[in-house]
């Protein structure tokens, strides 16, 4: 925690964060990268904490905020090409003014929006240096490549604030925000972070599941009994509720609740003043079988058209958790308590079909009913488990069958832009697996580098330079499958 009589500037230039980009990306050493952010962030006010945090690790917005930009890369090179390299003797920008911009850009809608968010582009370039400008191009690309990622940041945080890293990473879980959370912890230290709780109407990252290795395992795990629940190919959401204020999060934190209007209606009809609900959405045809995932994808994050669509392609809700009840944080309490509590406020065709048992058997039986239903498999849960914000464990098992595939990256060949999947190779070059991954070419396409091999994996990103290039990847994969006629078949995939 920062001493109160800390003299730090109300409006810190940007030029600061242009300066500590390129330090942090010439080190490899995480040490070093968080004593150069630690020590950079005790320099800051409240107010410029949260946007150099997320400006770093190339956010811009929080997790748990659903604004975008929505700018191209042709709006971007438009607009630096008409800013040029920043007038001389223009008044330095600021790390505050560099997030209202960005704030004002996200805002724009309407006609003209495209131009809009260009000119306010221009005028953010404008004012910037050269090296201000490549630090802006990384962050609208979200592309820093600094090796500062949430992780490092976390202990950076932990670091300049002098607290554990542990209640840093359990606060970020429940506020979805790391810049917040970093302005708590260097401003209100271990109490201000330890208070830190879920916030009605504010999404927390969900609890995740380890993929189960065999059903006697998940039994000795969960000490002999274990819930098991249907698991459902639909898309996960947390259901908030305050008096008659109803908001829904995916997954990924994302604001959908415009997108699901039954689940609203539903939410409001419940009798309780607050609660957060977590569940899961399915499209589902005249029979009410579950639509494919991609046909649910129609229905969710639409925002126009809503009713129309909504007679075309109902949604159901399934429920499976309850977070909190009336002013009462459930997620301590062991699952069937949570469980029990959320049986008396929702009806029973809302719940998820659910058995409990010890029985190897029974688990199995009750997978091929969730299969033959049309649905992806099983949740094993501890009955004794509480909920863990944000964490993968053994608290809760995944169930399915499932291919295992060893993929192995042969040759990468030019595209024609990102857009075109299927557009073919530009010059009918084929590349070695040494050329392709060794070659000054393939790193100007990749924007990076690549490693490759039996067991590796490549770093292949786009590169902002060059948005035009795509990178079509030939691999050889070998599937894993209990029926031996399905190993060795060649894919090809594209990136």
């Amino acid at each position: 925690m920062l001493p109160e009589a800390w003299d730090v500037p109300l409006s810190t230039p940007f030029e600061t964060i242009a300066e500590l980009v390129p330090r942090l990306e010439q080190t490899s050493k995480r040490l070093e990268k968080r004593a150069l952010i630690a020590e950079f962030l005790g320099r800051l006010s409240r107010a410029e904490v949260p946007p150099a945090v997320l400006l770093m690790v190339a956010g811009i917005f929080p997790e748990s905020d659903s604004k975008v930009l929505n700018v191209g890369f042709a709006t971007v090179q438009r607009a630096l090409e008409t800013a040029g390299e920043g007038p001389a003797g223009a008044q330095p920008l600021t790390i505050l003014e560099v997030q209202t911009r960005f704030e004002e850009i996200a805002a724009v809608r309407g006609p003209e929006s495209t131009r809009a968010r260009q000119r306010l582009l221009e005028e953010l370039f404008g004012r910037a240096s050269k090296n201000e400008q490549q630090v802006l191009l990384k962050s609208i690309f979200g592309e820093m490549r600094i090796g500062v990622n949430e992780g490092v940041m976390i202990e950076a945080i932990a670091d300049a604030a002098q607290l554990d890293v542990g209640t840093i990473r359990s606060a970020n879980m429940y506020l979805g925000d790391l810049g917040k959370v970093a302005a708590i912890a260097l401003f209100e230290g271990a109490k201000g972070v330890e208070g830190v709780s879920a916030e009605l109407l504010f999404p927390i990252k969900p609890m995740l599941a380890e993929l189960a290795p065999d059903l006697d395992q998940v039994l000795a795990e969960h000490e002999g009994s274990t819930s098991v629940e249907f698991k459902l190919d639909g898309a996960r959401i947390q259901i908030h509720r305050v008096g008659d204020r109803v908001r829904v999060f995916s997954r990924r934190l994302s604001d959908v609740t415009r997108s699901v209007p039954e689940v609203v209606e539903i939410a409001c009809q419940l009798a309780a003043s607050s609660f957060i609900i977590e569940g899961e959405v399915l499209a589902t045809d005249e029979t009410g079988r579950p639509l494919p995932f991609q046909e649910l994808m129609r229905r969710f994050r639409r925002i126009h058209d809503i009713e129309a669509l909504r007679q075309k392609l109902p949604l159901r809700l399934f429920c499976f958790d309850l977070l909190h009840l009336n002013g009462v944080n459930l997620m301590p309490a062991p699952y069937r308590d949570r469980w029990e509590a959320l049986k008396k406020l929702v009806p029973a065709s809302l719940l998820v079909p659910r058995l409990v048992t010890s029985s190897r058997t029974e688990i199995e039986q009750f997978l091929e009913q969730a299969l033959a239903a049309g649905h992806e498999g099983l949740m094993a849960k501890r009955l004794g488990a509480a909920y863990a914000v944000g964490k993968r464990g053994k608290n809760w098992f995944k169930i399915k069958p499932a291919d295992t595939l060893d993929l192995v990256i042969l040759a990468a060949e030019w595209g024609d832009d990102w857009k075109d999947v299927q557009g073919t190779d530009r010059s009918g070059a084929r590349w070695s697996h040494e050329e392709a991954f060794g070659s000054e070419v393939a790193r100007r396409a990749l924007g990076g580098t690549c490693s490759s091999g039996s067991g590796g994996r490549g770093d292949l990103q786009r590169n902002p330079a060059q948005p035009d290039l795509r990178v079509r990847v030939r691999a050889s994969l070998r599937s894993h499958h209990p029926n031996p006629g399905r190993q060795g078949t060649q894919r090809r995939g594209y990136l």
